[in-house]
């Protein structure tokens, strides 16, 4: 493999080092700034190196690369460091500074001794310290390429949220300011790369010493390589890669053939497509009204009989071709019971993790119909406890020795079940197929699914808004359904009901391509509501 150089910074500290003296005047604020301007240039992104399982073992120590990672552990400790070394020549007594921001192992070169510094306060400095690993459940159209060696050891993989070939552990450093990176944020690191050997040598700047307390962190730093950051990126969107594919684009159309596609895969049923791709737009956009936006949905009546055995995998497959993230959790027996589906804290090893520790925006695939016979023990009750209130609140429940802890998250929710689901899902969608041919399904060509997967992006990013009038119409159609409920009989719709209606009919637009609300998308979702019911009746008179 050969590793691409990144000629603006020749891919060396001792260059970066320059520029922080010399363009940046020593401020590492300044510098940021400087390293930020030049990776706005498409071509200097082009040449630098991408850390993955893949390429980890061809790049050398002290090579500049990018790294894609999710915060998995923000609690270790901060790393103290000498900003710089002096340095003394053996010939002549001569001695020069040398800044020592972006590497643990200190760099003399020949003919220079390093001078025993006084370790002063104004000697010293902190990088943060965080455990990293590569984005989990990333779909194979966007995902680095994975390696061909077998997943990592099993001491390794307790940190992983998903263990397989693409699975690679960082420890980024980030000198100066705290960032303050939040649990299981996407970040996009720029930076110095060491591997163990030499990112904690027996040198005095070693920080082995650092972490007499904490025993697991210099464990960590010995087992995997360090990544001292240069510059990063937060709040990076998959969009920003492939924009260029929804230019030009007819989104009602691209999304007509997304939900023919969908049809298909649910074999003809045109309504649960609807609602499936009404799915993949949407987003938590407020957490103070309710999580306003949370839509999760459970498609029932999911069953060997009725769809075939390959049903899960077939969706599954189809949603990772269209979505960035996703990842497909069979609720077996055996999973429950001995599967790391909850992530842990533990003081002596830290936060080991589970397969719910996942970054926002991922789908979430839970499948009821795996589950076997047999009796769920405590570590089963905790598993399923932890993914009830992952769908119920949109938080996931971490394990800990002393206490309780939540992290909000923002997945994708689509529950698979047979009958009445195990969780608490508002939209039940009970699944109707009509029977289609494997080899008369609809198929997207590679342009096609790239086109796809930039609209549902761009989609889901687009702003929208209810006029005034339309305010007055929603009130007035949800005046006539209370009336028309009293006048039946039938149970009055709730509060939630009408906030439903409306969250389909947001969702609606963006499909349609609208930024406003209209009446004729408002009655568009009146109307599959009216169908989803009347299936959800149909059920229950039959059973």
């Amino acid at each position: 493999m050969t590793v691409a150089k990144v000629p603006v910074f020749q891919s060396s500290p001792a260059a970066l080092h320059d520029v922080l003296l010399q363009d940046a005047n020593g401020s590492l604020a300044e510098f940021k700034q400087i390293i930020d301007r030049r990776l706005e240039s498409p071509d200097v992104l082009s040449q630098i190196a991408v850390l993955s399982s893949a390429s980890v073992s061809e790049l050398p120590s002290y090579s500049f690369v990018r790294f894609r990672a999710m915060i998995q552990d923000n609690g270790l400790s901060p790393q103290m460091f000498l900003k710089s070394v002096r340095l003394q020549s053996t010939n002549d007594g001569s001695e020069r500074v040398v800044p020592n921001y972006f590497i643990d192992d200190v760099q003399v070169p020949e003919g220079f001794t390093v001078v025993q510094p006084s370790f002063s306060h104004s000697e010293l400095d902190t990088k943060q310290c965080y455990f990293c690993v590569n984005v989990p459940a990333e779909s194979s159209w966007l995902a680095p390429p994975g390696t061909t060696t077998p997943p990592p050891a099993a001491s390794a993989s307790e940190r992983m949220p998903i263990s397989d070939s693409h699975s690679i552990a960082v420890v980024v450093k980030v000198p100066g300011e705290d960032p303050q990176f939040k649990l299981n944020e996407t970040v996009d690191f720029y930076g110095i790369l060491e591997h163990p050997a030499t990112a904690c040598s027996d040198s005095d700047n070693c920080c082995e010493d650092d972490f007499d307390d904490f025993d697991y962190q210099g464990k960590l730093l010995k087992q995997h390589p360090c990544l001292t950051v240069v510059t990063y990126k937060r709040n990076i969107s998959v969009l920003d890669s492939i924009r260029e594919q929804a230019e030009d684009v007819d989104a009602e159309a691209t999304c007509s053939r997304i939900r023919a596609y969908l049809t298909d895969v649910l074999q003809g049923d045109e309504l649960a497509a609807d609602y499936l791709l009404l799915h993949t737009l949407s987003k938590i956009r407020n957490r103070s009204q309710d999580n306003l936006g949370y839509f999760p949905i459970n498609l029932t009546n999911v069953s060997p009989s009725s769809l075939g055995e390959e049903f899960a995998s077939t969706l599954t497959a189809a949603l990772g071709a269209l979505l960035p993230k996703h990842h497909y959790l069979p609720l077996t027996l055996d999973k429950l019971e001995k599967g790391r589906v909850v992530p842990r804290l533990e003081n002596d090893r830290g936060l080991l993790s589970g397969e719910l520790q996942l970054t926002d925006g991922t789908l979430l695939i839970v499948d009821e119909t795996r589950m076997n016979e047999g009796t769920l023990k405590e570590r089963g009750l905790l598993n399923l406890k932890a993914i009830h209130g992952l769908i119920h609140n949109a938080a996931l429940f971490y394990e800990s020795e002393y206490t309780e802890l939540e992290q909000h998250a923002d997945l994708g929710i689509v529950v698979l079940s047979q009958g009445k689901s195990l969780f608490p899902i508002d939209c039940v969608i009970p699944v109707n197929p009509s029977g289609i041919a494997p080899d008369a399904r609809t198929q997207l060509s590679e342009e096609e699914l790239a086109q796809a997967r930039a609209t549902l992006l761009k989609l889901r990013e687009s702003e929208y808004s209810v006029p005034e009038d339309m305010l007055s119409h929603v009130q007035s159609s949800i005046a006539e359904f209370r009336k028309l409920d009293r006048e039946s009989g039938r149970g009055a719709k709730t509060s939630q009901d009408f906030l439903r209606m409306l969250e389909i009919a947001r969702l609606l637009s963006k499909v349609s391509g609208e930024v406003v609300l209209t009446p004729q998308t408002w009655e568009r979702a009146v109307e599959m509501e009216k169908q989803r019911l009347g299936r959800i009746e149909q059920l229950t008179r039959r059973a």
